[in-house]
C-alpha cells in the first residue's frame, strides 16, 4: 500500500484536524480512499466529519461512544445500535430540520441501517460518505467479535470511503489494494512523547495499593483494566472503597459485580460524572470523550493481569495511546502496572508468524479429514496441540478468514511483548509516542504464591503459609527494611489462609513447624500448650481442651470417648456433683457437642456392636485466644 505522509510543524501542534488539512490542500474534509494515520489522539476528526457539509455514516466499534457524541450533537446525529428501532432511523432519514444526514451505527446495526436507508435513498452509496472510525478494532478483536466485519462488504461499494484512527493497524484484506486505498500518515514533525512510569511486578494487587498512595493531591484518578477481578480488589482497598465508580458494560455487571456486590456501577460516561477512583473496562479504551470542565487532570493507571487473564493485555503501540487520549483535558500522571510472562522466551516476529502458519497447516489437514470441528471432543484435541482461536479460519470465507488471521497474528505478536522487559520496554519505544521511566519491583510474596495457596489445602496449604512467612521475614531481614504496610498486608492476607499456621509461626518459629512437619494434630496441640499457661480458670480451660480434642461429624466409639475424657479430667482434677476425680462417662460428651448416640444393627469387623457417638457441633465456644482453633 503506497504511503503519504503530512509533516506537522511545532508551530501547528494545536490545529485540530480540519485545519490541517486545509493546509495540505484537502479542503477541510476527511478524503476518500485513504486509511488515515493520525499518530495522535484528540485532534477532532469524527467530529469534523459530524459538521462536515455532507451526508455521513459513521461506524463507531462502541456504543460509549456514540453516547458521549449524541449528547454532544443532540438531534443532529442519529445513532444506531441494537435498541435503535426501524422506525426511528426512517424518521430521521425523512425529518427537513436535518440537511446533511449523520448516521452513527454501531457494526452490529449496519445492515439493519442499511436497510432503511435503501428505502428512502436509492443512490446511498453515491450520496454517503462512510467512514469506519477506530479501524484498528476490525483487526485487534476480529476472533472474537466478528460482526466488527459485517460492514466490509458494502463498504467498499461505497463511492468515497475512508478508515481513521491514532493507532490503525493494516488489514492484509487485498480489496484495498484493488480499490487504491492508501496510507496518510499525519507526522508530527516534533517531540510529542508523553511520559510514562512503566511497573513490572510479581504482585499486581501490591503494587497497585502502592501507587494508589501516592495519590494524595487531590485529584482523581482514573483506572483502566479489563480484569474484573483486578477492579474488584481495587474497589475494597480503604482509600478506595468509599469514593469509586466502575465503568463497563451491563452484562459484565449483571454476570459478575452484582454477585460481588459492587455497586456505584455505570455503563455510560455520558454525564462526565466522576468520582475520586474511577475504573474502566475496555469498552471505554478508544476514543470516548471524558471531559472535566474545571481543568483537572487525572492520574492515569493501566492494569494488565498476566498470565492469569491473558485478554487483560494492552497493546503499548495501539490501546495504551487509545487510553491516554481519553482524557480530553490532559492527564497528570500515566503509569502502567503488569506482570510478565513466566518461563515464556521471547520470539521474534518471523518465529510467531512461522508457528501461526504451522498452526493453519495442522488444521488445514484436519480438515481434509472432514471432522466434525463443533464436537467438544475434537475441539479438546485440537485444544492441546495448536491455539482453539484458529478453528475459527477454518469455517469462515476469505475475506473473514484473512481478518481472523491479522487478529490471531497481532495478538500472538502482543502477548510476545510482554515475555520480558526489554522487549515491552522495545513495544513502548516503537509506539514512538511514550518516554518511558521503568522500575522492576519484585514483592516477598507474589501474585503465584498467592494463588498456589489458596489453590492447595490441608498439610500442604500450611506448608506454603509457613514458607511464605519465612520468606517475608528474610526479606525484611536481610534487606534491614521497616516493617510497612505491605508487610502487615501481606501478614493479614496469609491469616485469612492460615491463620493457625501464622499464630504458631510467631510463637515457635519455623524450624520448630518444620520439626513437626505441619501436622495438624501436633499443631492444634502446640497452640494449645502455647497459651493455655497464660491463663487461671481451671475448667474453662478443660473445657477448651475437650472442644479441641475431638472431631466433628465422624464416628468416635464410646471406650474410647470414656479414655479420651477421663485423661483431660485427671488433667484438671475435675471435681463435679461433690465427686473428686469426677469419673468420665461416653454421655458426658453431650454435655459439651450437639451429637447423636448410635447402637450399631450390624457388626463392625473390629468393633463389633460397640456404640459411637457422631458430634455435630460444639455447645461452648473457646476461649478468646483458642478462637482461632475453630477454623481448622
Amino acid at each position: 500500500m503506497k504511503t503519504e505522509t503530512i509533516y506537522i510543524k511545532e508551530v501547528d501542534k494545536k490545529l485540530k484536524f480540519d485545519k490541517i488539512l486545509i493546509n495540505e490542500g484537502f479542503n477541510g474534509r476527511i478524503p476518500s480512499g485513504y486509511i488515515i494515520d493520525k499518530v495522535r489522539p484528540n485532534l477532532g476528526a469524527t467530529t469534523l466529519e459530524i459538521k462536515t457539509t455532507r451526508n455521513s455514516i459513521i461506524i463507531e466499534p462502541f456504543i460509549s461512544v456514540m453516547e458521549v457524541k449524541k449528547e454532544e450533537f443532540k438531534s443532529k446525529l442519529c445513532i444506531i445500535n441494537e435498541a435503535t428501532s426501524n422506525k426511528d432511523i426512517h424518521d430521521y432519514l425523512i425529518h427537513d430540520c436535518v440537511s446533511d444526514k449523520k448516521l452513527m451505527t454501531t457494526p452490529e446495526a449496519f445492515e439493519r441501517m442499511i436497510s432503511v436507508l435503501r428505502i428512502v435513498d436509492r443512490n446511498y452509496r453515491k450520496n454517503y460518505f462512510l467512514l469506519y472510525d477506530e479501524c484498528e478494532k476490525i483487526v485487534q478483536q476480529a476472533i472474537f467479535r466478528p460482526k466488527l466485519l459485517v460492514p466490509l462488504d458494502e463498504f467498499f461499494l461505497f463511492d468515497e470511503k475512508a478508515l481513521i484512527s491514532a493507532t490503525p493497524l493494516i488489514p492484509s484484506d487485498t480489496r484495498f489494494e484493488e480499490h487504491g486505498f492508501k496510507l496518510l500518515i499525519f507526522k508530527p514533525d516534533f517531540d510529542y512523547q508523553e511520559d510514562l512510569k512503566l511497573i513490572t511486578t510479581n504482585n499486581l494487587k501490591t503494587s497497585l495499593r502502592n501507587q494508589l498512595r501516592l495519590y494524595d493531591d487531590g485529584k482523581p484518578v482514573f483506572i483502566y483494566s479489563n480484569c474484573k477481578e483486578s477492579i474488584l480488589y481495587a474497589t475494597q482497598i480503604k482509600e478506595v472503597q468509599t469514593d469509586y465508580k466502575v465503568f463497563c458494560a451491563k452484562d459484565l455487571d449483571d454476570k459478575f459485580f452484582k454477585h460481588q456486590k459492587i455497586s456505584n456501577i455505570q455503563y455510560s460516561v455520558e454525564d462526565q460524572q466522576y468520582a475520586k477512583y474511577n475504573f474502566f473496562t475496555s469498552r471505554f479504551f478508544s476514543a470516548v470523550d471524558m471531559l472535566y470542565t474545571d481543568g483537572t487532570k487525572p492520574h492515569v493507571i493501566m492494569l494488565t493481569n498476566i498470565p492469569w487473564v491473558k485478554h487483560s493485555i494492552i497493546d503499548p503501540e495501539t490501546e495504551a495511546i487509545q487510553i491516554w487520549g481519553r482524557l480530553r483535558a490532559g492527564i497528570s500522571s500515566i503509569t502502567h502496572i503488569t506482570k510478565l510472562f513466566i518461563n515464556r522466551e521471547p520470539r521474534s516476529p518471523i518465529q510467531i508468524i512461522a508457528d501461526m502458519e504451522l498452526d493453519i497447516t495442522i488444521i488445514d489437514r484436519l480438515k481434509e479429514v472432514d471432522l466434525d470441528f463443533k464436537n467438544n471432543v475434537v475441539q479438546d484435541v485440537i485444544g492441546a496441540i495448536t491455539d482453539k482461536n484458529l478453528l475459527n479460519i477454518v469455517f469462515e470465507n476469505y475475506t473473514l478468514n484473512s481478518y481472523i488471521q491479522d487478529a490471531y497474528r497481532h495478538k500472538k505478536l502482543v502477548e510476545n511483548k510482554y515475555t520480558s522487559i526489554e522487549a515491552l520496554k522495545e513495544s513502548y519505544r516503537q509506539s514512538n509516542f511514550f518516554k518511558v521511566i521503568h522500575r522492576d519491583v519484585k514483592h516477598p510474596i507474589s501474585d503465584e504464591d498467592h494463588i498456589k495457596i489458596k489453590r492447595s489445602s490441608g498439610k500442604e496449604r500450611r506448608m506454603s503459609v509457613g514458607m511464605a512467612l519465612h520468606n517475608l521475614e528474610t526479606d525484611y531481614i536481610k534487606n534491614n527494611k521497616p516493617l510497612d504496610a505491605d508487610y502487615h498486608k501481606t501478614i493479614e492476607d496469609l491469616k485469612e489462609m492460615d491463620a493457625l499456621t501464622v499464630e504458631l509461626y510467631y510463637l515457635c518459629g519455623f524450624d520448630h513447624l518444620t520439626d513437626i512437619r505441619f501436622n495438624l494434630s501436633k499443631m492444634r496441640k502446640l497452640y494449645f500448650e502455647l497459651t493455655i499457661g497464660k491463663r487461671t480458670v481451671a475448667y474453662a480451660n478443660m473445657v477448651d481442651e475437650i472442644l479441641i480434642k475431638f472431631v466433628l461429624n465422624t464416628r468416635i466409639y464410646s471406650d474410647d470417648l470414656k479414655r479420651s475424657l477421663q485423661e483431660i479430667y485427671d488433667k484438671y482434677a475435675y471435681e463435679r456433683d461433690y465427686e473428686t476425680n469426677h469419673k468420665a462417662k461416653a454421655v458426658d460428651i453431650l454435655r459439651y457437642f450437639k451429637g447423636t448416640f448410635i447402637e450399631p444393627k450390624k457388626p463392625d469387623p473390629k468393633r463389633k456392636y460397640q456404640t459411637y457417638y457422631i458430634l455435630y457441633e460444639p455447645k461452648h465456644r473457646l476461649s478468646n485466644d483458642l478462637r482461632i482453633l475453630e477454623k481448622v
